[in-house]
């Protein structure tokens, strides 16, 4: 089954992420920070990542600068979850052509769902 880094500083958040997303059969990494997703990334890069975009030190659009310096490696789906989603979708969305898809929090099961499988065509 497809893996995916979960990329969210919230405890609570990153737990009901890896809860349901395991129990649909998918192999989740999860980090609460930037600067470890790159560390997994570099080492086997994920299917897909859902990222948080107000993380400690340095934070999502940080790593997603990064992500765009990859240099002769497929482009890693992104699905960023974040309370100021409706604010930064579409420059997010214009910016990154490799983000799936912009999702508020609290983010409904169902949205985020259909969004992975989308993503990663589950």
């Amino acid at each position: 089954m497809s893996t995916i880094l979960i990329v969210e500083d919230n405890i609570n958040t990153l737990l009901f992420l890896s809860v349901n997303l395991t129990a649909r059969g998918f192999t989740i990494q999860g980090t609460s920070n930037a600067e470890d997703a790159i560390t997994l990334i570099r080492v086997e890069a994920p299917e897909l990542i859902l990222l948080d975009l107000n993380l400690p030190l340095m934070g999502g659009l940080d790593l997603l600068d990064l992500l765009v310096q990859r240099v002769n490696q497929p482009a890693i789906p992104v699905i960023i979850l974040s309370a100021s989603a409706k604010r930064n979708k579409e420059i997010i969305l214009a910016s990154y052509s490799f983000v799936a898809a912009v999702l508020e929090k609290p983010v409904s099961l169902d949205d985020l769902l259909e969004s992975v499988r989308y993503s990663i065509k589950a």
